[in-house]
């Protein structure tokens, strides 16, 4: 990792190499070191270390941005210079905000474990073997990623500003798949690799995989769903993406938009952004410097918040969320550390308190159909199956689903006792499982992906 002491030396380096009226410097990266299996067997250990250097300069209004991934020796001094060269050939952004003035950045404290980044790979062997023996036994196919790693964001700018901080991560990844069209989905994510669950989370994708076999088509149509974690996290991230940020609120684009104070959905819907939660843990603060804090998006089905960095706030005239991503950021701001908080519902009564309906393991492949109405369409993927009398009956072609987040959100009927850890495309989410009335289907493929 590369530390705070090292980070700040090289971040006073750039920025006394820089002749612009402003500076902003930001490192970001860090080690991953991963466990690959393939076929029933490990198939590769790999390490990876990358950071990656960003400047951004001002010379007035005259704005320029600059990045790599070397920056020792004479490197650093070029992405200056090239971010000045850039700053000096720009039109005046008019919508400039200056560089923050120096303050104290808070630093999470226990987000970095010793435990998580030493995990060997002999330690991932010997927690995957029992795993790969039993999918062997069982004549099913596993494969899937173990991994460990450790990240790190710093800034600085010209007026002293300097932020420091640095996690670990922890991922497992796994898909089991049997004969006949047959595959299941796993997969978790958190800062600390005790936290990962895989030998349970292996045990139901494999069992979920053999029944999964030989998939039947129903007719499309409304259905009750059964969402498992890994579909909601689909949902909600495209809820993000298409409701929460600071300059699509503002140019009217998002289905948000003059809505602030509405009750959209059902009352038993809390999402936050909140680096601080131990299930989306990452820096409190944002690629400007500016300190983050938990954030109500959606407070008991109403929208509360939008994510705003200090160029989407001064034209709204509201306060900075803290929530700049790394520049030049043309799309704005975007929350970045999601929580769809949990209910009091087991996923299992959900399932037995569902008469028909079908339950999905996750979604993929998903499109904006339309923005204004949140409406989104997607397939599903290793294992749907109908749900007959309160228990999962007959396993299911892959269906498309075609269905407007307003709507699905609005027609919640139960919300899982307990949220599941994913990245994701902005950051890190954390969702339960879900139970949704009249969720639309609208097509059938003719065969299931294996």
């Amino acid at each position: 990792m590369l530390s705070k002491k090292k980070a700040r030396e090289i971040l006073e380096e750039a920025i006394r190499t820089s002749p612009a009226d402003e500076t902003e410097v930001i490192i970001n990266g860090g080690k991953t070191f991963s466990t690959r299996f393939t076929n029933n067997y490990i198939s590769q250990n790999g390490a990876q270390k990358e950071y990656d250097v960003t400047v951004r300069v001002a010379f007035g209004q005259q704005v320029g941005v600059a990045s790599c991934n070397i920056f020792d020796g004479d490197n650093l001094k070029q992405v200056v210079e090239n971010a000045c060269t850039a700053a000096r050939h720009s039109k005046p952004d008019l919508e400039w905000t200056p560089v923050l003035e120096a303050r104290d950045v808070p630093e999470l404290d226990e987000a970095y474990l010793k435990d998580t980044i030493d995990y060997t790979p002999e330690e991932k062997a010997e927690r995957l073997e029992p795993i790969l023996k039993r999918s062997i036994a069982r004549d099913l196919t596993s494969a899937g990623m173990l991994v460990n790693g450790d990240h790190m964001l710093t800034v600085m700018n010209s007026k002293g500003l300097f932020g420091y901080q640095a996690w670990t991560s922890a991922s497992f990844t796994y898909t089991a798949m049997a004969a006949h069209q047959g595959s299941a989905w796993a997969e978790y994510h958190s800062h600390d690799m005790a936290d990962l669950e895989i030998e349970s989370l292996a045990e139901q994708a494999m069992e979920r995989a053999l029944m999964a076999q030989n998939p039947v088509a129903i007719k499309p149509g409304a259905y009750t769903v059964v969402l498992a974690p890994t579909a909601v996290i689909e949902l909600v991230e495209y809820l993000n993406y298409l409701g929460f940020g600071g300059q699509g609120y503002h140019e009217s684009t998002t289905f948000t938009a003059g809505k602030i104070g509405e009750q959209l959905f059902h009352p038993g819907i809390n999402l936050i952004d909140d680096p601080s939660r131990r299930e989306v843990l990452g820096p409190s603060f944002d690629y400007e410097g500016h300190p983050k804090q938990r954030l109500a998006l959606i407070e008991n089905g109403v929208v509360r918040n939008v994510a705003y960095d200090r160029r989407t706030a001064q034209k709204a005239g509201v306060k900075s969320t803290g929530h700049a991503l790394m520049p030049p950021a043309t799309s704005g701001p975007f929350p970045t550390n999601i929580i769809l908080e949990a209910g009091t519902d087991r996923i299992e009564e959900m399932i037995a308190g569902t008469e028909r309906g079908i339950y999905v393991t996750r979604f993929w492949y998903s499109n904006v159909v339309d923005p204004k109405q949140a409406t989104i369409t997607g397939m599903t993927r290793d294992g749907t199956f109908l749900i007959e009398d309160g228990k999962l009956s007959k396993p299911l072609r892959n269906m498309r689903y075609n269905e407007s987040l307003v709507r699905a959100f609005s027609n919640v009927e139960a919300i899982g006792d307990r949220t599941y850890g994913f990245n994701g495309y902005f950051g890190k989410l954390a969702v339960p499982a879900l139970k949704i009335k009249d969720f639309i289907f609208s097509s059938v493929s003719e065969e299931s992906p294996s």
